[in-house]
């Protein structure tokens, strides 16, 4: 009997020896830090970048490039336009194309795409050579420009939204196009209006 009892609280020892051991590297077994775990928003991000094609890409870049000239654009014509009527679409362009491309900006961010944040040299140019314009001369050179500008725009907008790749540009391009139609409905008005040639 003597035997017995000292058996048992050895193994009962040992036991809790056992178990105290298996605890403690449970304890300190690595666990994943939240930096060290995939982050679903970065996995989202990386795969929404990966589905803009080329075609996707150039329409982001192309739309950002034309919506920061006409905003450029109509500052200047804001400014310097003889016409009530010109010097209202002229701030009515700064004002929607401002809007359009901050919503644009947000989805090439989403993507991981940096947009142009200046007016790039093509526009410039066109710009610098208006700002030499002046009174009626002024007026009609800015809305021939705008003609020109909207019905180039639309169609692009048109072609893009039939194929578009990417789900959040063909959206955009499919909210913007109502409102660049009505704009080149304007243009148009106002290049019967002041005589300019369409």
């Amino acid at each position: 009997m003597k035997s017995t009892s000292l058996v048992l609280p050895f193994f009962s020892a040992a036991l809790l020896l056992v178990t105290q051991g298996v605890t403690a590297q449970q304890g300190n077994a690595p666990v994943a830090t939240p930096t060290e775990q995939a982050s679903p928003a970065s996995a989202d991000a990386s795969r929404r970048s990966a589905t803009l094609d080329r075609p996707d890409r150039q329409f982001l870049v192309e739309a950002a490039e034309g919506g920061l000239a006409e905003v450029e654009l109509g500052r200047l014509a804001a400014q310097k336009a003889q016409s009530a009527e010109v010097r209202a679409f002229a701030q009515q362009m700064v004002n929607e194309h401002s809007a359009a491309n901050a919503e644009l900006k947000q989805i090439a961010s989403a993507h991981g795409i940096s947009l142009p944040t200046a007016v790039d040299s093509r526009h410039k140019r066109e710009i610098d050579k208006l700002s030499k314009e002046s009174g009626t001369d002024f007026d009609h050179k800015y809305v021939e420009s705008q003609v020109k500008d909207h019905d180039q725009t639309v169609k692009k907008f048109e072609k893009y939204v039939a194929k578009a790749g990417n789900d959040d540009l063909k959206r955009f391009a499919e909210k913007t196009l109502p409102t660049l139609k009505d704009h080149q409905h304007k243009i148009h008005a106002l290049a019967e209006q002041t005589g300019s040639k369409k």
